[in-house]
């Protein structure tokens, strides 16, 4: 399962060789060109990223069974990644350079979407034994009336995800070259020539699989142009995207209007080192909590006891999430009344894919904790994934509302739908939680009358999310000190909701103790002092604030580049 020697496992067919050489080349390519055509990266350095990526996967294969680790691999992906730099390096230049390109530039990108459709042709039908005897043909078209994915249903999921992957990569190239050429046209021909790339994104390939029709090893199937299809769709979105993203080009400074040098290079690569560093930091903290005795053992009892670090790294992943959409989605440029649709199915999104990553990162037990085992009888995860849905809907608005607030402190000019749009989120989960809880491990922690106790705890989490994006955000003169003392200004107010939100006396396994104690103690048989308590509440309550601002600086920063005003020169 290692292969040491360059090429020592390739097919003895030339042909079958070239080929698998060739794709193994082509597949780095569009990795080392995406990290080139912005610009800010030399060719020897995207070329190093590109060949770093692929030796770390084949590191990563040596752990997978079905998988071989060959050294050809990383020789094929550094030709790619030469490939990808020189090309991403010379669009980077004339995109930047070139106000008006020449005129077989702009038929370019259609040019090699042909050859890229010839290479999809030879891909696909390779060795080219056709038969066009009638009876063969009329026997192999009965795949018009199969269903869907049945094909992919009867192998392994393994093999059902490579085919998948295979067929809508292999077309995003040729999706990517149209939207390339249609942006390089003159407007008057822009709609007619994307109509016609959306034709040719649709019977190139119908083309193939009828062609599959006549070759005996192939299988032709209407899956596989679905999903060549959605693949060259995704290409030419993403394509666009790019074709509109900015340049960072170093060009000349000029004698004597030359701005001085900003911080920009810095700044982005802090921000570049930011996700990685909160990730991992994040998870080795999770991994020492789960090992340490002093900490309570509901958090102890986190991590997956198969594999503790893994477990701990999704862990990291889930908090980032949770900490960084709802800024994000606050950010988002749009009209009072599409926020009002925006922030929920925002939330949506964002209680989903947090469910699914605490699903990935931590036993079901934990999961039963807050939202309770299933009772509805429901298929899958779908009773479990929906109250957890309901669940972080609440920080996520109280997140959302907090970057709201210190987006208008700091001038933006907001409507109130922004805000009273999380009213009706925050009434939702309020009875997704409280009313139709299914567990009352937070029910019976919360003081009554329970609609008061779930607004004295709204308020006790905006307040420190509060705190945290006022940290993170920029501020000028003296917000820069209402910024820097937030953290403990926020503490007495925080503690004075907490205490008002949270019950003050529990009866439970034959003691009394209050809610605090139970969630800050570290075992339910010696259950700490008020004044120990509130000491680490008052550690925990910095410790999150510091947290959260580290976490969210860069999106805060986002937001400002985003919405500041241009200068231009006046000459």
């Amino acid at each position: 399962m290692v292969v040491l020697i360059p090429f020592g496992d390739l097919p003895h067919d030339p042909a079958t060789a070239v080929y698998e050489i060739a794709t193994d080349a082509l597949i780095w390519t569009p990795l080392a060109l995406l990290w080139r055509l912005d610009g800010t990266r030399s060719a020897w350095r995207a070329w190093g990223m590109t060949l770093a990526a692929a030796t770390g996967l084949e590191f990563a294969q040596l752990f997978v069974f079905s998988r071989v680790s060959d050294v050809t691999d990383i020789l094929t992906a550094s030709l790619g990644g030469a490939l990808g730099s020189v090309v991403g390096g010379r669009l980077a230049k004339r995109e930047a350079h070139d106000s008006a390109p020449v005129k077989w530039g702009t038929w370019l990108p259609f040019a090699l979407a042909a050859g890229w459709m010839g290479v999809l042709l030879f891909v696909f039908w390779f060795p080219f034994d056709f038969r066009t005897d009638g009876a063969f043909i009329k026997d192999r078209l009965d795949f018009v009336q199969r269903v869907p994915f049945e094909v992919y249903y009867f192998g392994t999921e393994y093999r059902a995800i490579t085919e998948v992957l295979r067929k809508t990569l292999f077309f995003a190239p040729l999706g990517g070259l149209l939207a390339w050429g249609v942006a390089r046209q003159p407007w008057r021909w822009r709609a007619t020539l994307f109509a016609v790339a959306m034709l040719v994104l649709v019977w190139m390939p119908a083309l193939i699989e009828l062609g599959q029709v006549m070759l005996p090893e192939k299988i032709a199937d209407t899956t596989d142009w679905l999903l060549a299809w959605l693949g060259g769709l995704a290409g030419y979105g993403v394509a666009r995207r790019i074709l509109r993203a900015p340049r960072h080009v170093t060009l000349p400074r000029a004698s004597h209007c030359a701005e001085p040098e900003s911080s920009a290079a810095p700044r982005a690569t802090r921000m570049r080192w930011q996700m990685p560093l909160v990730l991992g930091g994040m998870g080795v903290l999770f991994w020492g909590a789960a090992h340490a005795p002093f900490v309570p053992y509901n958090v102890r009892e986190l991590l997956r006891q198969d594999n503790a670090w893994l477990s701990a790294l999704l862990l990291a992943v889930a908090c980032y999430w949770l900490a960084v959409w709802p800024v994000w989605l606050a950010r988002r440029p749009a009209s009072g009344l599409a926020r009002l649709a925006q922030l929920p199915l925002g939330l949506l999104v964002y209680g989903a894919i947090a469910f699914l990553l605490l699903d990935a990162a931590v036993p079901d037990e934990s999961l039963f904790d807050l939202a309770g085992s299933p009772v509805l009888g429901w298929p899958g995860q779908w009773e479990l994934g929906l109250r957890w849905v309901a669940l972080a809907a609440i920080p996520g608005t109280l997140i959302y509302l907090a970057a709201q607030t210190v987006r208008r402190w700091r001038g933006r000019r907001l409507s109130a739908l922004h805000f009273w749009a999380a009213l009706p989120v925050l009434g939702l989960a309020y009875w997704g939680v409280v009313i139709q809880a299914d567990t009352d491990n937070l029910v019976e922690l919360m003081a009554t009358p329970q609609p008061l106790a779930f607004t004295a705890l709204s308020a006790w989490l905006y307040i420190v999310f509060l705190a945290s994006a006022l940290l993170a955000s920029p501020a000028m003169g003296a917000q820069r000190i209402l910024r820097l003392v937030s953290p403990l200004v926020s503490l007495p107010l925080a503690a004075l909701f907490l205490h008002l939100g949270l019950a003050g006396t529990l009866d439970k396994y034959g003691q009394q103790f209050s809610a605090l104690q139970f969630l800050l103690s570290t075992d339910r048989q010696h259950y700490a002092a008020m004044p120990v308590i509130w000491l680490r509440y008052s550690a925990l309550h910095v410790l999150v604030i510091a947290t959260l601002a580290f976490i969210q600086w860069p999106h805060f920063r986002a937001a400002q580049r985003l919405h500041a005003p241009t200068r231009h020169a006046s000459h």
